[in-house]
């Protein structure tokens, strides 16, 4: 029958009715089609590019945080990112990656025991489809740890050097660090042995005739012929040197240094420097001598004069 009303009139022989009866569309009881909304991923902490900048054995966490609109179960899982040659593409060593699914929650965690570049992909899934989910790409960037140099020259090193004679000392350091610029600060000079034995006492105002080069470790040193006060033979000092990363500082390391002294004949001049004069008419030479040793108080005597001529030392 088609949609609408309709009479059906029966009739028993003794007596008739008359029935009404309507014809409908049917009911569709198919149920309604659902568009079903793909999952969301967040990162935290938010840094620029997903790109963890970490040391070695530095601990760290990164979380994702998944959503649902349609509430649905969701999945993660995490993956290689082989996208960029730059990063290897696995989780760093001494990290590991946990998931919480009651609260829709993921992270890697945990301290990298290894320098390198790394990378995964951790992708969320609300398992209505596989291409149902949402991803995010991290990257991991794991610097050594930063140590201090190390001065290598041997303890108690002795530094001899002698009156106006250059010499030169080198002070060695190295860095555990391979990619350390390792320089050096300021040469200092122990000017109170009591307090330098406490840690201080020392100055960076080195003798006259010694440099030290920063840069390379250099110390060249031409002590001056007063470098050694008479009577004494010897002068001893200590020179102490630190190396420096930029961060981090080496232990001090001391050198003893001996300055021997070298004695310098006393030089003499007339004036006038070439006396001459005829037989019995008086001349007067006048001697002069010094000595590079400033200390010392050179004398002189006179020896085989001429017959008339008189040496007056004291004068």
């Amino acid at each position: 029958l088609k949609v609408g009303d309709y009479l059906v009139k029966a009739n028993t022989g003794t007596s008739s009715s008359t029935l009404k009866l309507t014809v409908t569309t049917p009911k569709d009881t198919t149920p309604p089609v659902v568009n079903n909304t793909a999952p969301t991923i967040t990162v935290t902490p938010v840094v620029q590019n997903n790109i963890f900048v970490k040391t070695v054995d530095e601990t760290f966490t990164v979380t994702f945080t998944g959503a649902d609109k349609d509430n649905n179960t969701l999945t993660f899982s995490q993956k290689p990112y082989t996208a960029d040659a730059n990063y290897q593409g696995a989780l760093p060593a001494g990290l590991t990656f946990n998931k919480d699914a009651s609260k829709n929650v993921a992270t890697i965690t945990g301290k990298a025991t290894k320098a390198g570049k790394y990378a995964v992909t951790v992708t969320v899934n609300d398992g209505q489809s596989k291409n149902n989910t949402a991803e995010a790409n991290v990257f991991f960037e794991i610097t050594e740890k930063n140590v201090a140099p190390v001065i290598t020259n041997k303890i108690n090193t002795l530094l001899n050097f002698n009156e106006s004679v250059l010499g030169a000392f080198k002070v060695e350091a190295n860095d555990a660090n391979t990619n350390s610029n390792v320089t050096f600060k300021d040469a200092e000079i122990c000017t109170n042995f009591v307090l330098c034995n406490l840690g201080f006492g020392y100055s960076t105002n080195l003798p006259d005739g010694m440099t030290f080069d920063k840069a390379t470790g250099l110390l060249t040193y031409t002590p001056a012929f007063t470098a050694v006060k008479h009577p004494k033979l010897k002068e001893f000092f200590d020179l102490r040197f630190t190396a420096t990363d930029g961060q981090l500082e080496s232990s001090q390391f001391i050198a003893k240094v001996v300055v021997s002294d070298v004695n310098q004949k006393p030089t003499i001049a007339a004036n006038p420097a070439n006396p001459t004069t005829d037989e019995n008419k008086e001349i007067k030479v006048t001697f002069t001598i010094s000595d590079k040793d400033s200390e010392d108080k050179p004398s002189m005597k006179a020896s085989v004069l001429p017959t008339g001529a008189k040496f007056n030392q004291a004068t």
